[in-house]
Formats: C-alpha cells, sequence, structure tokens
C-alpha cells in the first residue's frame, strides 16, 4: 500500500511539475494518416503524432503524406482538425481563441494523461446497439453514514427492476471484484434501498435480473460532505468541456471524465 501511494505522490508531483514547465495548446484525440509535431522550442527533432498526445505552445502538425486528418481538443474547448489536402489548416502554428492559465487546466492535464497513460483502463467498452438506452451517468456523490441513495445514481434507469454492484475501483482504476457490495433494486418496494459503501471511486453495474438485457456501468466517486461541492463543481467542468466531442465519440469522452475522476479520487483532501 505505501508503495502505491509513493507512486500516485509521484505521478501527481511529476505532472504539476510539468504543467509549470510547459504549457500545452490541446490534446490529439484522433489521428489518422502519417504526421510530426515539430515544436518551435526543438524544431531540430519533430516527432511522430499519435492519439492522447499532449501539445505545446507553438507547435505544427505537419502531414507526410496528401492524406490523413488530425483532430484535436483545444484548451480553449474548440476542436480543431487539420487536413492533409488543405494547407491552410496545419501550415501556421497552432493558437488559442483565449489563454490558457485557469484553475481548471490541471484537471484536463490529468485526465487527459490517464487518456494518454491507460486508456485500457479509463475507455469503456461500449456496445454498438446500446445508443437508444440512456447510459447511467458516471458522476461525483455526497457520502452518508446512512448510506448512498442509489435513486440518483440510476437516471431513467430508476424504474426498472436490477441487480446493482459496487466494485470498489484502486488508485490505478482497475476494479477489486472480491471487495464489491451487491443489492436488489426493486422500484416496486415502498422504501428505497441504499447501498452501505465508503468514500472511494467505485465500479457501479447495473444488471437485469432475467439477463435478457446487456448490462450498464458507470464510474462513481464517493466524496464526503467536507469535499463534496468543489468535488462535484471540478468535475461537472469536465463533464462541459467533453459535452461537444461527446456526440461523435462516446467511448472518448467518457474517458477523459473517468480520467477526471481517477485524479479526483487520488487527490489528498482539501487540494
Amino acid at each position: 500500500m505505501l508503495k502505491k501511494m509513493a507512486v500516485l505522490v509521484c505521478l501527481v508531483l511529476c505532472a504539476g511539475s510539468q504543467l509549470s514547465a510547459q504549457q500545452y495548446v490541446g490534446y490529439v484525440v484522433r489521428v489518422t494518416g502519417s504526421w510530426t509535431l515539430q515544436n518551435s522550442a526543438d524544431p531540430a527533432h519533430p516527432v511522430k503524432v499519435a492519439q492522447w498526445q499532449e501539445l505545446p505552445l507553438g507547435c505544427r502538425l505537419v502531414p507526410a503524406e496528401h492524406e490523413g486528418r488530425v483532430s484535436v481538443w483545444l484548451v480553449d474547448g474548440r476542436i480543431a482538425v487539420f487536413d492533409a489536402a488543405k494547407p491552410e489548416t496545419w501550415k501556421q502554428p497552432i493558437k488559442l481563441n483565449s489563454p490558457a492559465g485557469s484553475a481548471g487546466d490541471k484537471w484536463i492535464a490529468l485526465a487527459m494523461r490517464w487518456l494518454a497513460a491507460k486508456p485500457q483502463v479509463v475507455v469503456p467498452a461500449m456496445a454498438r446497439g446500446s445508443r437508444e438506452v440512456e447510459p447511467i451517468r458516471d458522476q461525483v456523490v455526497q457520502w452518508s453514514s446512512t448510506g448512498v441513495d442509489l435513486a440518483t445514481l440510476l437516471g431513467a434507469a430508476v424504474h426498472q427492476p436490477l441487480v446493482i454492484r459496487f466494485e470498489p475501483l484502486s488508485a490505478e482504476g482497475r476494479p477489486i471484484p472480491e471487495q464489491a457490495t451487491i443489492l436488489d433494486w426493486d422500484p416496486a418496494g415502498s422504501k428505497k434501498p441504499s447501498i452501505s459503501v465508503g468514500p472511494a471511486l467505485y465500479r457501479m453495474v447495473v444488471l437485469d435480473p432475467e439477463g435478457l438485457k446487456a448490462g450498464q456501468e458507470a464510474w462513481v466517486l464517493v466524496v464526503k460532505p467536507a469535499e463534496f461541492a468543489t468535488r462535484a463543481r471540478l468535475f461537472e467542468d469536465l463533464v462541459r468541456i467533453a459535452a461537444p466531442w461527446a456526440k461523435d465519440d462516446a467511448r472518448l469522452a467518457r474517458g477523459f471524465l473517468r480520467g477526471g475522476l481517477l485524479s479526483l479520487a487520488n487527490e489528498p483532501p482539501g487540494s
């Protein structure tokens, strides 16, 4: 446990030091074709462009061929698309419409770094045929000694009988199945049950009791009352940031938000 904590502290401290040393204009969210990143701070050493890559201030994306596109999420909230067939989109260094440097930049960077380092952990597997079903949201909820109110978590699924499984997640976002808590949800019951879990990050799996429908899952960060307002506000800021590209790539948007939840869960109280 002490070793894991030390690794986590190192991750956060290193991320913070990188933020202070380097300003980023955005992050690569999708790339087709072959591109290189030319950094004005180190023009002699261009690097191959890859998904989730951080883009430093003053950089250019240059295609190796006449085909291919790069979609970049910029920290001023825009999605920029660079098209190899349209030099006017990539000839100039990437610029922002508004300056970076808000308090939220730290959380944006940390969320994107989880995407870069552990996409297999934070990017969910989402069934192709489930678009007509409203997904259960990833969210931050307040802990209580009486338990967490499931009605606030289930959204549109609140009216269905369900089996709900809460699996705590490790500091690296891995489920711990042997510590799972399971509850039957009966919407016809007179008393709606709560689930007794402590403050932590959980993977909530929602299953149809008859096994006729595919299960849904969401990440839930349960926080103490003193931390709830701050953590919930920070997460809702990330939700607003992800909203413009959630329509095009729901898995990417949820991966970004889960990177944010991991960052919030690993942050010391009061930060």
